[in-house]
């Protein structure tokens, strides 16, 4: 009988206790019907890929996309799409589901799954930043959690973690004193574990990705609920306890889609995330009011300075008679009803007019802090390409090697975020183009090719289909530049002079992948030359003399665009032993990319040590046009004008080597 009544009590305070949940206080609530965290994220993903995305070298069009395949990972959904819905308190197990969604629907789903489930989830999305180190966290409303800690020890004890560190740190609470309630597995560290696990797989479709996508997701929750005042004003605000926050529990969707394009707050946006959602919080806490930190009124216990109600103006006249505006302009407060003020003391009050000022400048600032996270998140990565016939000598058979390279971009605006190299194992796609446009892809095997940092790998293509290389990650697209280095990739250049003597330049990779060059021409003369490639500044006052000429040639040629800044060039050599050991020579050839990649202008030298015309040095500057055949066949060129070297002082055709008949 006294276990029978001891039951009966410990129900009644538990049901007591539910009645006091702290529910429903996480910021921009996507419950009933709401969806305002999807919308930010939403709002946020369209801004990155509208703006920042098109104004960074490695993102923009067409070298990046977000439109990739779906990938897995596990969700957790809304009711109506299959799972759990929303939840008070924790359940034994986490109710994740294993789904395959594209990046886009990952991060937008991680602004729904950050609540779950409400009542623990509600306690670390709180950030005072003029609080001290380590007391940041929520501690108003104590009393609720308390009782629940000691009716039962796991059941929304508050961990005292602020928004902060649960939103970016790889940080889980003792099982043994918080159950599952607490165990963090989507944070901003995390996504990026992920991330470096769903690279390295051997399978395109892990489920890292979705991992990763869905931490990125949640990290844009989290930075965003920095946007709410009572959530950096340490404002507890449990619904059932009558004390809704006005601000959190009435935006929705269409309030976001409405002022998501309005100004956000002047912040500095691209830092680390750590330093950013500070100076979020910091910004909402100093300029806007929540309902029960309004300074100077009986009921609030702030210790905030800012906003000073002091120095506000007070609207005389008109509709908003009454209410506050500080010197922005911005409606901050609404005078309350006389009622009001007499019983409690509260001479204004947060009411709809006001909410909706604070809207029109803090769920814009959500959105961009929000879109920061993923600017911040994605790993920049440059993409090179080059391909060959498998057999040189059968160049129209259509079977062709791709010699790809995938490399962390070390001069990204985010390079602190990630390694100088990450393992990449999956993605690589060859992307095969016919004259209608249509595309068809050939993805490269992960069971052939076991890292695909760097690869060789065969293929088939259709006379006049294009060709590139594209990394599909989990539904981030990265592909090959057009123009990598001087644009020049394994095929048959053929220039002619006017003397009608043709050159050739056949270039191809070796078995170690490194690019090399043969030259030949009709006298017989054969020369494989090492070959490289480099960029460098297009600026004729600063170029090395020998190049000076060749650029401004080719300026005048129309060789390069408007402004542009660097050109790539190249510079193939060889060294060849005669076998007669009197000449021993070099042939270098040096030359400048057009801007379209398919025309180049030259210039060769010729060094050789024989007897007393040692290290003598011939250079011909041809200025000429270098055409290539994309498809792998020799297109012929003509002289700007005509050059002319000397052999002792005899002049010789352009194109001859003043020692091939030696």
């Amino acid at each position: 009988m006294e276990d029978l009544l001891r039951t009966h009590i410990l129900c009644a305070v538990l049901f007591l206790c539910l009645l006091l949940v702290p529910i429903a206080v996480s910021a921009y609530d996507d419950v009933g019907g709401l969806k305002a965290h999807t919308a930010i994220n939403t709002n946020a993903v369209t801004l990155f890929q509208s703006q920042l995305m098109p104004a960074d070298p490695y993102l923009k069009t067409p070298l990046a996309t977000l439109d990739g395949t779906p990938c897995w990972g596990y969700a957790w959904e809304p009711e109506e799409n299959g799972g759990p819905g929303e939840m008070i308190l924790a359940p034994a197990t986490r109710p994740d589901l294993k789904k395959q969604k594209s990046m886009k629907d990952w991060i937008i789903g991680g602004g729904y799954s950050a609540d779950e489930p409400e009542g623990p989830s509600a306690l670390v999305h709180f950030y005072d930043p003029m609080a001290g180190e380590g007391q940041r966290h929520l501690t108003d409303q104590q009393f609720v959690t308390n009782l629940l800690h000691h009716v039962s020890s796991t059941l929304n004890a508050n961990p005292e973690t602020d928004a902060r560190d649960w939103g970016l740190k790889d940080l889980s609470r003792d099982m043994e004193i918080y159950g599952i309630n607490f165990i963090q597995e989507y944070a901003y560290d995390d996504a990026k574990e992920n991330l470096k696990k769903a690279l390295a797989s051997h399978e395109n479709n892990n489920e890292f990705y979705g991992r990763a996508w869905r931490g990125v997701g949640e990290t844009m929750h989290m930075i965003s609920d920095m946007t709410v005042p009572a959530h950096v004003r340490n404002d507890g605000h449990a619904s059932l306890l009558q004390d809704s926050d006005p601000y959190e529990s009435t935006t929705n969707f269409q309030h976001v889609n409405a002022y998501a394009g309005n100004s956000a707050a002047p912040l500095v946006y691209r830092k680390n995330l750590n330093g950013l959602m500070h100076d979020v919080a910091l910004f909402t806490n100093t300029n806007y009011l929540s309902k029960d930190t309004i300074p100077g009124q009986t009921t609030s216990a702030t210790k905030y300075s800012l906003p000073d109600i002091t120095k506000m103006e007070v609207i005389k006249g008109g509709s908003l008679d009454g209410y506050l505006k500080d010197s922005e302009g911005r409606v901050t407060a609404a005078p309350n009803s006389w009622t009001k003020k007499l019983w409690n003391g509260q001479a204004y009050t947060i009411n709809p007019t006001v909410v909706d000022a604070q809207r029109q400048v803090l769920i814009p600032t959500a959105v961009r802090s929000s879109a920061t996270v993923l600017d911040r998140f994605l790993p920049r990565f440059e993409v090179t390409m080059s391909y060959s016939p498998v057999d040189p000598n059968s160049p129209d058979s259509g079977r062709y090697t791709m010699h790809g390279e995938i490399r962390v971009a070390k001069d990204a605006w985010n390079q602190l975020e990630w390694p100088t190299r990450l393992e990449v194992n999956n993605g690589a796609t060859i992307v095969l183009t016919g004259k209608d446009g249509k595309s068809r892809q050939v993805k490269v095997d992960p069971k052939i090719v076991k890292t695909m940092n760097e690869f060789s790998y065969d293929f088939r293509a259709e006379p006049g289909e294009t060709v590139d290389l594209m990394y599909d990650l989990g539904g981030y697209c990265v592909y090959a530049k057009k123009d990598v280095g001087t644009g020049l990739k394994p095929g048959v250049w053929k220039f002619t002079g006017k003397q009608g003597w043709p050159n050739e330049i056949a270039i191809v990779r070796n078995a170690q992948g490194v690019l090399v060059a043969e030259y030949r021409n009709p006298a017989g003369m054969s020369m494989v030359y090492t070959f490289e490639e480099s960029t460098v500044p297009l600026d004729s006052k600063k170029t090395d003399p020998a190049f000076r000429e060749l650029f401004e040639e080719g300026i005048r040629q129309g060789f390069f665009t408007t402004g542009q800044k660097t050109i790539g060039v190249f510079t193939a050599r060889m060294k060849n032993p005669d076998p007669t050991e009197c000449s021993t020579w070099d042939l270098v050839i040096k030359g400048g990319v057009s801007h379209d990649g398919r025309k180049f202008i030259a210039s060769y030298a010729v060094a050789y040590v024989c007897g007393s015309n040692s290290n003598q040095f011939y250079d011909e500057n041809l200025m000429g046009t270098w055409l290539r055949d994309n498809t792998g066949g020799a297109v012929d060129g003509s002289y700007a004008a005509p050059v002319t070297s000397t052999n002792n002082g005899v002049a010789l055709p352009v194109g001859v080597n003043p020692l091939a008949n030696q």
